[in-house]
C-alpha cells in the first residue's frame, strides 16, 4: 500500500495573541506527509495579515529567522500543498489572501472540484479575474459573494456548503478560512473540528489529524 499524498490544512486560535505560527509550523511538520510541493501561513494579528508561502517542504520554507518574524497573533491558518490540479509554482501556494467589501480572509483547502473548470469559465463571464490555477480559487470566489450578501463569514459558508455548484471528487472536501478560524467537511458542514488544549485556551483544527495516514 503507498501513501495517498493529498493536502493538509492546520489552523489555530487563541484567546490572546500568542505564537499561533508556531504552533501551526508543528502542526505542518507533522502533516507534511500529506504534501511536499509547497506550504504557507497566515496569521491575523488583530486584523493584520502576514504570511509567508513558498515552494518546498516545511522545515525548508520556515527557518528560525522566517518564524522569528511573523508576529504575534490570535489565529493561523497553514497549509501544505500536493498538487492534484493546477500548476506546480508559487501562485498556487496556500493559503490564499482574499480583500473584499467586507474584510479580509485567507483560506485553505484539501480536496478537488471536478467540474473546476465549468465553474471557471461561469464565474469568468461574470467578471472574475482569476490569479491561480488552482481549485481552491474558485472556492474563495463564491465564498466571497455569498459574504457580500450575509452578516457573516459563518452565514457565508453555510450558504457556500448548501449550494450545488461545487462537485467533489472526493467523499469530502476540507478548508480551514482565517477570519474567525473554521474548519469545515463538505459532507459534515454543520460540525467544527476544533482540537485543543483546555489550561491553555488555545485549540486547533486539521484535516486530517496530523499523523492520520491514508492509504490506497
Amino acid at each position: 500500500m503507498s501513501i495517498r499524498e493529498e493536502c493538509g490544512v492546520f489552523g489555530v486560535i487563541a484567546p490572546e495573541p500568542a505564537d499561533v505560527a508556531g504552533i501551526t509550523y508543528y502542526g505542518l511538520y507533522a502533516l507534511q506527509h500529506r504534501g511536499q510541493e509547497s506550504c504557507g501561513i497566515v496569521v491575523n494579528d488583530d486584523g493584520l495579515f502576514c504570511s509567508h508561502k513558498d515552494m518546498g517542504l516545511v522545515g525548508e520554507v520556515f527557518s528560525p529567522d522566517v518564524l522569528s518574524r511573523m508576529p504575534e497573533g490570535t489565529m493561523a491558518v497553514g497549509h501544505v500543498r500536493y498538487g492534484t490540479t493546477g500548476e506546480t509554482n508559487r501562485k498556487n501556494c496556500q493559503p490564499l489572501e482574499i480583500d473584499h467589501q467586507k474584510g479580509r480572509m485567507a483560506l485553505a483547502h484539501n480536496g478537488n472540484i471536478s467540474n473546476a473548470a465549468e465553474l471557471r469559465s461561469a464565474l469568468e463571464l461574470t467578471g472574475a479575474i482569476f490569479h491561480t490555477t488552482s481549485d481552491t480559487e474558485i472556492i474563495a470566489y463564491i465564498v466571497t459573494r455569498e459574504r457580500l450578501k450575509c452578516a457573516s463569514i459563518e452565514d457565508a459558508l453555510h450558504g457556500f456548503l448548501k449550494s450545488q455548484l461545487l462537485i467533489f471528487c472526493q467523499r469530502s472536501a476540507s478548508a480551514g478560512i482565517l477570519k474567525t478560524v473554521l474548519g469545515i467537511r463538505r459532507d459534515l458542514w454543520q460540525r467544527v473540528f476544533l482540537r485543543g488544549a483546555a489550561f491553555t485556551g488555545i485549540h486547533w483544527v486539521a484535516e486530517p489529524a496530523p499523523g492520520n495516514k491514508q492509504h490506497d
